[in-house]
């Protein structure tokens, strides 16, 4: 009687564990065929594509043809073809009722129970003559956390032929979030965003939860089936910026004493506010004739030019000289935005002060080598200050620990440069859009706001990351630590042993503008006052007999 229960048991089991058969009634419109057939059939994943085996019925003579077949829970890829595969249906991979795969578009069927679909025409998804809903949708990008430069994002994507700048982007309200609006038929649709005509199109990863790759591209995939607002996402990812470079109050000034042509009111245009038509007026309180304006930027390299009155008037500045940068053929000011700055006031269409002559400040470059495996001789410095001459400001290493400097007469402004050795023999290379620098006719090199006598932090070569000095044999066993982080009131750096007499203690900002410096002696700490320091990033260095290091830190007040 046991061995009998147990083997019902089992029986009943089976007959539960088998899936559920369910009638499924297909209907296919051939009414705006114009091809001439014999018998329509249906082949799909349910029948191994058979071919023929599946043949549609037509009782009534309306041209509607229609099979039922028993099919198991599931899904199942089909197309409609006729006489055995003599055509097939062509259908739109785009389509709200396809999927595509290995190259191959079919229609998808998801089985749950008895169901009777209702007529659509051949090789659509739809009645025939319904014409395919059109749905609004809102796309947004938020570009926050994209320190490059850049004009305007734009979208491309399967509905537009991937067109490069076809579909620009606008921000209104001068939040850091483009938007868009399109009308796009239901469907399924292949997109990502680029900008300034495509020229750089987002880096996404593939199978990040937004996007698809096919033929060893990776793009984001939207499903189209009603009007909607795509929430705003990061340049390159599937979710909102997270970390947004820090914003800093920057002061413009520009001098209009010597503009002959009749103006209103001057304005400041720039990457950072969309070249915007007058949204940035400037005010002269004083009616001494400079005119300026204070506006939040994020921190990173922007280009700029004065107008006036709406764009009826704008800089004609001389490409090549030592504040401008040139981009497609268009001359712009520049500036780097590392912290709070308020710029001398400039003449209109000049890089100095009406009737003045540059004022030249001593800079300090200093360059580690170390860990460099191209051979050189001798690092050098050029620039805009020194016509890029090659070979002109060699740089020098008397301590032989393989960090080179020189320090170099500059006048005061906004000054391009880089690092090469050997008459450029070889020269640092930088990919376009690295954050120290700027772009200038398909060349790009650091970016230097030159303020004062300042020594640069030490830079590594072809990076915008300075490099931690005490990594190296020769200051590896100086060490500090820096606390709080960030800093409000004061800073406690606290040392590993005592320094002797001699010891130096600098704070430089990102610009490599020195802030404090100080000797030090025979103490296992130094307390800094920061409280008024502006909000930023800074780098405390303290040298000892040849022996260094660097820490950074930030304000926050």
């Amino acid at each position: 009687m046991k061995t009998i229960l147990i083997t019902l048991a089992i029986f009943i089991s089976t007959l539960c564990s088998i899936a559920q058969p369910y009638l499924v009634t297909f209907y296919l419109d051939m009414n705006d065929v114009t091809f001439g057939f014999t018998t329509p059939e249906i082949n799909g994943s349910f029948n191994d594509w058979c071919g023929g085996c599946a043949q549609l019925e037509d009782d009534n003579g309306d041209n509607i043809w229609q099979i039922t077949l028993l099919l198991d829970e599931g899904s199942y890829q089909y197309k409609f073809a006729y006489d055995q595969w003599t055509g097939q249906e062509s259908i739109d991979p785009t389509s709200i009722c396809s999927v595509t795969e290995a190259g191959n578009t079919y229609r998808l069927i998801n089985v749950t129970s008895d169901v009777i679909l209702q007529p659509i025409c051949w090789q659509s998804c739809y009645a025939c003559g319904t014409i395919t809903p059109v749905h609004n949708v809102i796309f947004q990008l938020d570009m926050n956390a994209v320190t490059q430069q850049f004009n305007q994002p734009e979208i491309s994507g399967s509905f537009n032929n991937w067109c490069d700048g076809c579909l620009p982007m606008e921000d209104t309200n001068l939040d850091g979030i483009w938007s868009k609006t399109l009308e796009l038929e239901e469907g399924f649709y292949e997109f990502k965003y680029t900008r300034d005509n495509g020229s750089i199109a987002e880096p996404l990863l593939a199978n990040n939860g937004c996007s698809i790759t096919s033929d060893g591209n990776t793009r984001r995939l939207l499903g189209v089936i009603a009007s909607q607002m795509l929430a705003p996402v990061c340049w390159g990812s599937c979710v909102h910026c997270t970390n947004i470079p820090p914003t800093f109050n920057v002061t413009f000034k520009v001098d209009m004493n010597n503009v002959s042509e009749p103006f209103t009111q001057p304005q400041l245009s720039g990457t950072f506010n969309n070249w915007c038509n007058g949204c940035q007026p400037m005010t002269d309180i004083d009616q001494d004739g400079i005119w300026e304006t204070t506006r939040a930027i994020q921190s990173g390299v922007h280009r700029y030019k004065y107008t006036y009155d709406s764009w009826a008037g704008e800089e004609n500045l001389e490409a090549g000289s030592s504040c401008t940068v040139t981009n497609i053929g268009e001359t712009t000011r520049y500036i780097y935005v590392n912290g709070e700055t308020i710029l001398q006031p400039v003449c209109w269409g000049e890089c100095t002060a009406c009737g003045d002559l540059p004022i030249p400040h001593a800079v300090t470059f200093s360059l580690n080598m170390n860990g460099v495996t191209h051979p050189f001789t001798t690092p050098e410095v050029n620039g805009t200050f020194n016509n890029w001459c090659g070979g002109c400001n060699p740089m020098l290493d008397p301590d032989g620990d393989n960090v080179w400097e020189v320090t170099i007469s500059i006048p005061e402004g906004a000054q391009l440069y880089r690092f090469a050795t050997d008459n450029f023999g070889w020269q640092e290379n930088f990919p376009q859009g690295s954050s120290c620098t700027v772009t200038n006719e398909n060349s790009t090199n650091r970016v230097l706001n030159v303020t004062n006598d300042m020594a640069l932090p030490v830079a590594c070569w072809s990076s915008c990351e300075l490099c931690e000095v005490g990594v190296n044999e020769v200051t590896k066993d100086l060490t500090m630590s820096v606390y709080p982080n960030p800093a409000s009131d004061q800073l406690t750096i606290e040392f590993n042993q005592l320094l002797p007499n001699g010891t130096t203690l600098s704070i430089i900002d990102l610009s490599g503008k020195v802030i404090l410096n100080r000797l030090i002696s025979n103490a296992p700490r130094s307390v800094i006052d920061t409280s008024e320091l502006s909000d930023g990033l800074y780098f405390v260095q303290v040298i000892s007999n040849k022996k260094s290091s660097t820490q950074r830190f930030v304000v926050r007040n």
